[in-house]
């Protein structure tokens, strides 16, 4: 999907962005400034840390602003970043990027309960008459219980395209909206149309065979699919791709289930992971309660299968581009980059292969957004232009 003027005028000059791993925030936040170069009008900044440097967020965030001048700043902290083409874990680092939004268009907020989303639409309510719907980044605490309303709550009320990723860190899941909060959700919210941007989700777990229609279900248990016992049916799947029920880990080790999205004409799905089989009831459970009527298709983590769907989804994000690329975001599943795509940062450099070596930042994430959605498995790419 697409999101900006479809005849913006043409920029040459890519993002401001910086990247930088050192012993302390000091260095890190000093050694970024010397290579972001000229900000122009850039007024809104993307930050992401290693979680080595959770504590010292404040104080980096604090420097950016004063010797930047950019007033607006949203991101985050996680295990792992995305930067360019390397992926970064294990030691101090920081990745950021400046963006040209005016001020004006420009709605930081902080969810902690559903009334505050109710008032996040009321503010930004001037702008639902717009042509193109608000664009939203978000980073979330996977604490929060009632996360998947929270995020049905804020798609429903903004009518906002909301991207972004669960906190995945080692401390505390801080995260930044101008400031510094814990728990709920957060990021900013940008009127339709003031930043051009080009939107693509990819998956790692594509469905393998048939979609099943959950016919029976007790909040997080699949009991019956198409009104048979839940583990006959997925055991009939398996044999039908010539594989075996031998131990009590076959079929529990590494399976997925591909949801449809209720509504979609488009045939999308998410994914989540089957965490428990009883082989006496018969029953799958999944992380979440999961409603009757929906459909399912069994599938499994395919390393071949994710490199040739990132390739063709980035392969399309690009010829949906109404400008040339000047920056992205990506946000990646902690179950993806080197446990799927091998050493070496393969996932960023297949990204980078196909839009030319662009600016990019982003993390690695405890479940992606996309369309308000949460996915697993998956990555979300946002090329702005």
């Amino acid at each position: 999907m697409t999101l900006g003027n479809t005849n913006p005028p043409p920029h040459a000059r890519p993002l401001p962005f910086a990247y930088a791993t050192g012993e302390d925030w000091s260095s890190i936040g000093k050694e970024c400034l010397l290579k972001l170069g000229e900000i122009g009008n850039c007024n809104l900044g993307l930050v992401y840390v290693s979680d080595h440097l959770a504590d010292d967020l404040s104080s980096l965030v604090t420097l950016l602003r004063r010797i930047t001048g950019v007033s607006h700043w949203v991101g985050t902290v996680g295990v792992g970043l995305c930067a360019l083409d390397k992926e970064i874990f294990d030691q101090p680092a920081a990745a950021i990027m400046l963006l040209d939004v005016p001020a004006e268009n420009i709605h930081m907020f902080s969810i902690q309960r559903p009334s505050d989303v109710t008032e996040l639409a009321q503010q930004a309510q001037k702008w639902f008459k717009d042509d193109l719907p608000p664009f939203a980044i978000v980073h979330a605490d996977p604490r929060q219980d009632d996360l998947l309303s929270l995020l049905d709550s804020i798609s429903l009320e903004t009518g906002c395209f909301m991207v972004g990723g669960i906190v995945a860190c080692r401390g505390t899941a801080i995260q930044l909206a101008d400031s510094f909060t814990a728990g709920g959700i957060s990021g900013v919210l940008l009127r339709g149309g003031s930043l051009p941007v080009s939107v693509g989700l990819t998956q790692a777990c594509i469905p393998r065979g048939s979609f099943y229609v959950i016919t029976g279900t007790e909040d997080n248990l699949i009991t019956e699919l198409d009104g048979r016992l839940a583990l006959d049916v997925l055991r009939e799947d398996m044999s039908q791709r010539g594989e075996s029920e031998t131990t009590a880990t076959s079929i529990e080790d590494g399976l997925y289930v591909a949801l449809s999205v209720p509504g979609s004409d488009t045939g999308d799905y998410i994914v989540r992971p089957v965490v428990g089989i009883n082989r006496t009831a018969g029953w799958l459970a999944l992380m979440e309660p999961v409603e009757r009527g929906r459909r399912l298709s069994f599938t499994k983590r395919d390393a071949t299968a994710a490199r040739e769907d990132l390739r063709q989804m980035v392969q399309s994000l690009k010829r949906r581009l109404c400008a040339p690329a000047r920056g992205a975001l990506y946000i990646s599943c902690l179950g993806r980059g080197t446990h799927l795509f091998g050493p070496g940062s393969q996932e960023l450099k297949l990204i980078q292969y196909e839009l030319g070596g662009i600016p990019l930042v982003g993390m690695f994430a405890g479940g992606e957004i996309f369309h308000g959605r949460l996915h697993g498995q998956s990555g979300v790419l946002c090329v702005f232009s």
